[in-house]
């Protein structure tokens, strides 16, 4: 079978990572109808030109891709395009030189061409591969176990396929028809699953997005809600606010004083009934709100104290990590009487990093096993606490990682304390 069959898997493995690498880099998001463009190209190069015009042809059309899609600055395009394939060059580089040290193959790479093709296409498939993975475990949060597991029996798969693969060319080093066939539709294959993969973890994220802007409306119509009750609450109370004067001066003219006290406790608790929590971002607005709203109707006394003035980071993350911690916080207290439940939540700036610091009040026996938390209760010893801190506080640390953020977290008999610091400022 013609050669041309194997530099053309390269170009399709290429290309793949030509498209993933750049819309990360410029975060945006690829018709994949360009794909099979340039693919149909290519193929036609690939039977009717030689291989040196065929590679000429092949960076043309990677720099047209750079220019129509990304990049329209000349001096940046040109810039952008030699920095890739610097890194086209150096990764395979390393995965060519490693291959060939595991099976010390470097006589029969440099005297058979099959076999230095085959050699080829498996070193442009693993750098695809190994990117894929690579990018997704970074979008991919929890299980982070399963995460490495699912990554490393990935890797292992390949690079064994890969040295059964060269192991077999080594043994016969010519043109075999079925060997070649059974090859290209091998490595094809993977190239479909791995694309097919890499398309799934996209929807998932997009799912997360989607149900993070669903959530971020829903608290939004619930605070506008609340705000139009809470405003006709004032309203009325201050069309009353002569007779509940008049009512005052009348009690403490009959000589009654603690009546009036008490009468004025009432109205105080009227107002504190209407209190609204503004804060400079409309997400931290809308959260805090609501959760607000869930710890009066549990009797918890709920504190909030904010100093910041812009918030860069997106609502994703901060609904995580603030949902999270307030929820955790709002299962803890629930556990105590009412006079003892006690919530206390404070975000400040300081320099570039944004403080998130809850403290609540428990009575739960806490143990830790490594990250989990574990408590004592009856009959579950050392049951992860899935109804206290444990589970939340994974996503909280995992979203804490991500962002490049510290998490501190520590607790006495009655108290426990979390601490997020993370980074928030403007980034071009």
């Amino acid at each position: 079978m013609d050669l041309f069959i194997f530099d053309y898997i390269c170009n399709i493995f290429n290309l793949l990572f030509f498209l993933k690498y750049f819309s990360n880099i410029y975060s945006k998001k690829i018709i994949y109808n360009y794909f099979l463009i340039i693919l149909s190209i290519n193929f036609i190069f690939s039977l009717v030109s030689s291989s040196h015009i065929n590679i000429f042809w092949h960076y043309v059309l990677e720099l047209l891709l750079i220019y129509s899609l990304f990049e329209k600055r000349f001096l940046k395009l040109i810039i952008v395009f030699l920095k890739y394939e610097l890194l086209i060059l150096l990764q395979y580089t390393l995965l060519f030189i490693f291959h060939s040290l595991i099976l010390w193959d470097f006589k029969i790479t440099i005297s058979s061409n099959y076999y230095y093709e085959y050699k080829n296409v498996i070193c442009y498939s693993l750098i695809y591969i190994l990117y894929i993975l690579y990018t997704n475990s970074q979008k991919l949060n929890n299980n982070r176990k399963y995460k490495y597991y699912f990554n490393t029996i990935i890797i292992i798969s390949l690079f064994t396929l890969s040295y059964v693969t060269l192991y077999i060319c080594k043994n016969i080093a010519t043109d075999n028809f079925i060997i070649t066939l059974l090859f290209t539709a091998i490595y094809i294959l993977i190239a479909i699953m791995i694309t097919m993969y890499d398309r799934f973890i996209l929807i998932l994220n997009e799912n997360a997005q989607a149900k993070i802007s669903l959530e971020k409306a829903m608290l939004e119509e619930d605070y506008a809600q609340n705000i139009d009750l809470k405003l006709k609450e004032l309203l009325s109370i201050r069309h009353d606010i002569k007779n509940h004067l008049n009512t005052i001066d009348g009690m403490l003219k009959d000589n009654a004083p603690n009546n009036a006290r008490n009468y004025i406790h009432k109205i105080q608790n009227d107002f504190a009934d209407t209190y609204i929590i503004a804060t400079p971002c409309n997400t931290i607005s809308n959260i805090l709100n609501y959760k607000y709203q869930i710890c009066l109707n549990k009797n918890i006394k709920f504190e909030y104290e904010g100093n910041f003035t812009q918030i860069y980071i997106d609502d994703y993350k901060l609904i995580t990590i603030l949902g999270n911690l307030i929820d955790n916080a709002i299962t803890a207290t629930t556990k105590l009487d009412e006079l003892s439940r006690s919530i206390r939540l404070s975000i400040t700036q300081i320099k570039s990093y944004l403080d998130i610091t809850i403290t609540n009040t428990h009575k739960e026996n806490i143990k830790t096993l490594g990250n989990d938390f574990l408590s004592t209760k009856e009959n579950h010893l050392y049951e992860l606490t899935s109804m206290f801190h444990g589970i939340g506080l994974k996503n909280v640390r995992a979203i804490t990682k991500r962002l490049n953020g510290e998490l501190d977290i520590h607790y006495t008999d009655d108290t426990f304390f979390v601490s997020v610091m993370i980074p928030n400022y403007f980034k071009e």
